[in-house]
């Protein structure tokens, strides 16, 4: 076996006497209530940026950009790098129960398990036995998640992956108290008060193993549904911080905030994209959904109707992730567009003068691009497209009865490597080609890194050539924060981390 550790940062952030003195609080707004208090069912970045507030798993990302042990002390790998072995810190639940590797054990498989309500448990996939497990073949108690004792938790692989440190971070992976309809948590915050779609309370988790790190005494999230209300709200220092992925700051505020020098932008990376139901029938086509995709302006949607840095999208991997030297398709491509259309629907035996419109479901967060696209569509292609708005935890129940037959969504990676946004049509319940399939298994399997990234190269080709989804563009991030709040950072994956942040009223 190899000793692995990895060690806490030595932290820029520290509570001072004087500081602790004080009431340390910070004011956030959020668009929506989390999807669930269950770190396992809310899976979205918004419900996310809370839920890693109060749980915490094996790993955490730090300052760095890395992955660093968190409830885990020290882990040792296996020479085949396919079972890791935890230790656990003397850690402990917020109600000062003991936390164990049992909690692990047990979270894990109930997050697999056929009949708990989650639609992420393809998460825990690259663990021996979760996919055999999901289809029936094998039994629950056969899978590679087990508790040696009290500290000591196995996990065992498909295949070597060496990014599973970075995975664990995720808050799906965090330990669920035994009664997960409870407000007990583990990570350096607690829930104290959640009054649905008013405000959460928050409160330092005295029973947090590193609440010695721990500034903060309250956070307080309110529940602002407009973004231009949570704007105003900032600008009357109601609120402390405001942006993504919590709250959307106003495209027609941006300009401001830029000349104010309090505006922060973050690299593209967020995918915004229309998901194309293939059991859907005039969807089950690859060459409408190719029309719909190569008839789009995305130069004239960055340049002229967004404001925040956006870049079109050609692929479904980010510019620090993609595998492709160049673009694998051309915008505007009319003519081609309109030939691909009328053969699509002569397959289906559709005359294009009998279709009705297409229903274009998205979230009442995001109007201004799915009206952009529609008129496109119908300049371009003499399509109708019905729009459909709602919020969203209803985009997401549509989604799941495959009720729609295109819907916008935003997509980020869980995980700084191309594989997780590349299996975006597994994780989205979406049938594919074979071929793209054995590409990506092939790829798990490969330990060549030559080999593997020449694998997710064209398997990346692959999908895009199909367009089961449609990219648009790679978002930004943008956010605004008071100067006397410190310590805020963001992950590589573009998750804003508050655990370190303090409060200095003498830099305000």
């Amino acid at each position: 076996m190899k000793a692995f550790s990895i060690f806490l940062l030595l932290l820029c952030c520290s509570c001072s006497n004087k500081e602790t003195k004080v009431n340390q609080t910070i004011k956030l707004p959020s668009s929506i209530d989390p999807i669930s208090f269950d770190p396992r069912i809310a899976g979205d970045s918004n419900s996310q940026a809370t839920l890693r507030l109060v749980y915490e798993g094996l790993t955490r990302i730090e300052p760095d950009g890395k992955p660093h042990l968190a409830v885990a002390s020290n882990v040792e790998i296996s020479e085949d790098k396919k079972v890791y072995t935890f230790k656990l810190k003397d850690t402990f639940w917020s109600d000062g129960s003991p936390l164990t590797a049992y909690d692990f054990e047990r979270s894990w498989k109930q997050a697999v398990s056929l009949d708990f309500p989650t639609k992420y448990s393809y998460a825990f996939f690259c663990i021996e036995g979760v996919k055999a497990y999901r289809n029936k073949k094998i039994s629950i108690e056969k899978i590679g998640i087990k508790a040696l004792d009290q500290t000591t938790l196995e996990i065992r692989l498909s295949n070597p992956i060496h990014y599973f440190l970075e995975l664990l971070a995720n808050p799906v992976f965090s330990p669920v108290h035994p009664n997960y309809n409870t407000f007990v948590s583990n990570g350096p915050y607690r829930l104290v008060r959640w009054v649905f779609k008013n405000k959460l309370i928050l409160k330092k988790n005295p029973y947090y193993w590193n609440d010695s790190n721990v500034c903060l005494n309250t956070i307080e999230i309110n529940v602002v549904k407009n973004a231009h209300t949570a704007n105003l709200l900032y600008e009357n220092d109601e609120l402390d911080w405001t942006g993504e992925p919590l709250q959307k700051l106003p495209i027609d505020t941006i300009q401001h905030w830029k000349d104010q020098k309090e505006l922060c932008i973050r690299p593209p990376n967020p995918v915004k994209m229309v998901v194309c139901n293939t059991e859907n029938n005039l969807m089950s086509n690859e060459k409408i959904r190719r029309a719909l995709a190569i008839s789009i302006d995305r130069k004239d949607i960055t340049e002229h109707f967004l404001e925040g840095n956006e870049i079109p999208a050609h692929s479904v991997l980010p510019p620090h992730l993609t595998l492709q030297e160049k673009a694998l398709f051309n915008d505007k491509e009319i003519e081609e567009a309109k030939r691909l259309l009328h053969e699509g629907l002569s397959e289906l035996n559709i005359d294009i003068n009998t279709i009705g419109p297409i229903m274009f479901i998205h979230s009442n967060t995001n109007q201004k691009l799915p009206q952009i696209l529609q008129e496109q569509w119908k300049e371009n292609l003499e399509i109708n497209v019905k729009l459909l708005c709602m919020d969203w935890p209803s985009c997401l129940k549509k989604y799941k009865s495959k009720d729609f037959q295109i819907m916008l969504f935003g997509w980020e990676s869980w995980i700084n490597d191309p594989i997780y946004n590349l299996r975006l049509n597994e994780l989205l319940d979406q049938k594919i080609d074979t071929e793209i399939e054995d590409l990506l298994s092939a790829s798990d399997k490969e330990t060549d890194s030559i080999k593997r990234l020449n694998l997710l190269r064209e398997s990346e080709k692959r999908l895009v050539d199909k367009m089961y989804v449609i990219p648009i563009y790679f978002g930004t991030r943008f956010y605004l924060q008071k100067p006397y709040v410190k310590g805020v950072y963001y992950t590589p994956l573009d998750y804003p981390d508050f655990t370190y942040v303090s409060v200095d009223h003498s830099k305000s």
